[in-house]
């Protein structure tokens, strides 16, 4: 039989009812795409698997790059593009130096302490610290000795006491030297593992200065309303700053 007798066979036949040529391509091709789209479906239930196998239900997803909290310090200081030091603004008048006194009484209690703007060390951008919030506010030097001594202590102190409601412990990175010992100040506050805000003074120590100190560590107790109710200067330890901010609990209470 020729290809065209076949063919006129096979239409011939399907005219008449039969149709089975016809009828199992068109079988086998529906029957194919069901398969692919049956395989399709398991393709993807499995992929789908693999990705809520690894995470809980309702996890959020953290966009590529992120860490999760639970891998990175609350604070880290210093990196790229955050300064050593960094430029300061302080408005209103400086406080008087801490040896002003006569002795007994400090002479910057019971003033108001300029209000100071710096750069956080942790993220390079600037901070103001307006009034509204009791703090300590401690001033450290990374090359100086006593202030490699104190810095731990005060650390481990704050790590494990609660700090009276609405105040705050803030660190001053100041007199930085790239030309001594333990630098860069960051890097210190990093390996010591403090873990409450860092704000970086000048070349010319300006905020040191303006709060009245002219050496280090030193500190000054601001009340909620900018008001300087205590200073000192020296090692003081977690002792003496625990009493800074007893001060607070006993301006509050008179």
């Amino acid at each position: 039989m020729t290809e065209q007798s076949r063919l006129d066979a096979a239409q011939s036949k399907h005219a008449d009812g039969g149709g089975e040529w016809f009828r199992s391509p068109l079988a086998l091709v529906a029957g194919l795409i069901l398969f692919l789209g049956v395989l399709a479906l398991v393709v993807l239930g499995l992929t789908s698997g693999d990705d809520t196998a690894n995470s809980p239900v309702g996890a959020a997803t953290a966009p590529e790059g992120a860490v999760q909290a639970a891998e990175a310090p609350a604070i880290g200081f210093g990196g790229a593009g955050i300064p050593e030091v960094g430029a300061v603004t302080l408005v209103g008048d400086p406080l008087p130096p801490i040896d002003s006194g006569d002795g007994n009484t400090d002479a910057a209690v019971g003033t108001l302490v300029p209000e100071i703007t710096a750069l956080s060390l942790a993220t390079g951008s600037q901070v103001t610290l307006a009034p509204g919030r009791a703090r300590v506010i401690g001033f450290f030097a990374h090359w100086c000795p006593h202030c490699q001594a104190e810095l731990p202590e005060i650390t481990e102190w704050l790590s494990e006491t609660p700090l009276p409601p609405n105040t705050e412990f803030i660190a001053v990175s100041t007199a930085v030297d790239e030309g001594r010992g333990n630098y860069p100040p960051s890097a210190w506050f990093n390996d010591v593992g403090f873990n409450s805000p860092v704000l970086i003074d000048n070349a010319s120590a300006t905020l040191l200065n303006g709060m009245g100190f002219s050496g280090f560590p030193s500190f000054v107790a601001i009340d909620a309303s900018g008001v300087v109710v205590a200073r000192a200067g020296g090692n003081i330890g977690a002792d003496g700053v625990s009493a800074l901010f007893d001060n607070f609990a006993s301006a509050a209470s008179n």
